[in-house]
């Protein structure tokens, strides 16, 4: 049995289509809709308890950054790469909420290895 190999590209019979909205989120995340990011927007900017969470959690991040100005050496270095980190999901996650929410067409989060975006990866759809 011989074969003849053009280049084309062959699929075998039981093939699986993926669509390209499929596609688009193989790598991982949740997808928040548009209304979904517009109700969470609206939980945190609209609620005196969204509002007293994000004041608690910058309030706590600051504390432990004096924390670590006391004490120095490279465990400050480690609870300011942490802060750092938390900070940066933090801000990432209420863009992202806010643009999905904004234009109506929601947001991609989730989990990456890549250290340079902060191990958060938020993409908002337009």
């Amino acid at each position: 049995m011989s074969a003849c190999f053009d280049g084309a590209l062959v699929l075998p019979r039981n093939h699986v289509i993926i669509t390209n909205e499929e596609m688009e989120y193989i790598d991982g995340g949740y997808f928040f809709s548009g209304k979904d990011c517009q109700n969470v927007a609206f939980a945190i900017a609209g609620s005196g308890s969204g509002l007293l969470a994000i004041a608690g959690t910058a309030a706590a991040l600051n504390g432990a950054m004096r924390f670590a100005s006391l004490i120095g050496g490279p465990i400050a270095w480690i609870i300011r790469g942490a802060v750092g980190l938390v900070a940066n999901a933090m801000v990432k996650l209420l863009y992202g909420f806010g643009m999905g929410a904004i234009t109506g067409k929601g947001m991609t989060a989730g989990f990456t290895l890549n250290f340079w975006e902060g191990f958060i990866k938020v993409n908002v759809h337009h």
